[in-house]
């Protein structure tokens, strides 16, 4: 189980793809668990080595301490990429990650790779939290929930779109039952990170607007409660592109819409541009052409 020491807590990592390749930091969101993003580190791992963690308190990761802010996230990851000497590479931030993200720039992250932003709430002015679905916060009633299965059921609401409970019923239920499996200890943590972001000192993400221009690119959910597409289309560093739009897709999107999602990334990533044409049959479009 590969681990390094943090403070008062322990980081659990894997590290998967071809020795000497780019390296790629994958940063998740709250309360996403990492089997969420299997699919993304396979594809990406076929020439490019992937970082992914649990954050403290999550999965395979210790914490002692009682509040976990992203500033110390972004502590824990700055230690594991030193440790693993990839400073400079790319990154995936995803929601949560986006604000460790700048965290770690404030620290001196260089970001020297290619930058991916998904789901970023961080970029709004303020964040308040959304009504839960009514069908998803109250479960059946012919089954018995404990209270953290309650809690990690009802926020699912949050984080994905009709269209996926609809169209897959059963990768939703198969998200439905591995969320309910959620412990104590890390349904304590998914709330400390969302305090974290609740806490958060808006202007200190304006450092992601270092990250170059033609490395970097911005994606979302047009029905993404935590990061509404009116906010986006009035925020500069969102305008300044690229931006592709996934339609009628949550906050999850990258997980409701796996394929498309995972080709664009690896082609950024690997190429440094946009594939043409754009994957996902229109269910992806650019920023302009949503609007």
């Amino acid at each position: 189980m590969p681990t390094i020491p943090t403070h008062r807590g322990c980081q659990f990592y894997e590290l998967r793809g071809p020795q000497g390749a780019p390296f790629v930091l994958l940063l998740p969101g709250a309360f996403s668990g990492s089997w969420q993003y299997d699919l993304l580190r396979d594809h990406l791992a076929t020439d490019l080595q992937v970082i992914t963690v649990d954050y403290r308190g999550d999965g395979q990761s210790k914490n002692e301490l009682w509040d976990v802010p992203p500033g110390q996230i972004a502590e824990d990851m700055c230690a594991l990429v030193g440790h693993l000497g990839a400073e400079r590479c790319h990154v995936i931030a995803i929601s949560l990650g986006v604000f460790v993200l700048a965290e770690m720039m404030h620290r001196g992250f260089p970001a020297a790779g290619r930058s991916i932003i998904v789901s970023a709430p961080a970029l709004r002015g303020s964040l308040k939290l959304p009504m839960t679905p009514l069908e998803v916060l109250d479960p059946p009633r012919h089954r018995k929930f404990a209270r953290t299965q309650q809690i990690a059921f009802a926020g699912l609401g949050l984080f994905v779109s009709e269209r996926f409970r609809r169209e897959q019923p059963e990768r939703y239920q198969e998200m439905v039952e591995r969320s309910g499996g959620l412990s104590v200890p890390e349904v304590w943590a998914g709330l400390q990170q969302f305090a974290g972001m609740f806490g958060y000192e808006w202007g200190r993400h304006r450092v992601l607007e270092r990250l170059d221009r033609k490395a970097r690119l911005l994606m979302v959910g047009d029905q993404d409660i935590l990061a509404p597409i009116e906010n986006v289309r009035e925020h500069p560093l969102f305008l300044e592109g690229p931006t592709l739009v996934f339609q009628q897709a949550g906050h999850r999107f990258f997980y409701e819409d796996a394929q498309p999602f995972n080709d664009i990334a690896h082609h950024f990533l690997s190429q440094g541009c946009l594939p043409e044409p754009l994957p996902g049959r229109g269910i992806v479009q650019p920023l302009e052409v949503s609007a």
